[in-house]
């Protein structure tokens, strides 16, 4: 049976921050775009309000401090807006740590999966040469392409006749066979 992959955990852990700090970026860039759109309605306001014609000096003077208040508001929703862009970068950065991590173990997986199967393999292959080794007969002389039917040599020495060498005897062989 294979292993697990030692890391399975630790990477299961860096898949849940990643998926984490996904939502994070997600939920930073809805909060950057909502305040990018406030800070375009302020600045739209003020830009709308004009100090126009003769007034009295109460008018002109309440006419001032809403235009004052106008962009003390734009300003800050300006300044909301580049605080929530910064975190939204902040977050994108996380994101990407998160994922470079995730890449790193993945990867590593991989290989350690592909190790496994390479040994699977080499256990194989093992196996199945123990056993074509086992069914193909041994090449001794009880055996081979000069067996007869039930495997023993047609050439057995030890019962040949001083008519019959066998090819694969030696003429010492031969003379001392011929001497009985």
């Amino acid at each position: 049976m294979a292993r697990q992959y030692p890391l399975l955990r630790l990477l299961r852990l860096r898949q849940i921050r990643e998926d984490q700090a996904a939502a994070q970026l997600a939920l930073s860039a809805r909060r950057a775009q909502q305040a990018d759109a406030r800070a375009d309605r302020a600045q739209t306001q003020f830009l709308g309000t004009e100090l126009v014609g003769e007034t009295n000096n109460s008018v002109w003077t309440s006419m001032v401090a809403a235009r004052m208040a106008g962009r003390s508001i734009m300003t800050d929703a300006m300044a909301l807006a580049q605080a929530a862009h910064q975190e939204r970068d902040e977050k994108a950065n996380d994101f990407r740590a998160a994922h470079t991590e995730v890449t790193i173990l993945e990867k590593l997986e991989e290989r350690f999966i592909a190790q496994q199967r390479a040994e699977e393999d080499r256990a194989e292959n093992v196996f199945l040469d123990e056993i074509a080794q086992r069914s193909t007969p041994d090449s001794g002389p009880e055996s081979g392409p000069d067996s007869g039917p039930e495997g023993t040599s047609q050439f057995n020495t030890s019962q040949s006749s001083p008519s019959q060498t066998s090819p694969y005897q030696t003429k010492n062989q031969t003379t001392s066979g011929d001497a009985r």
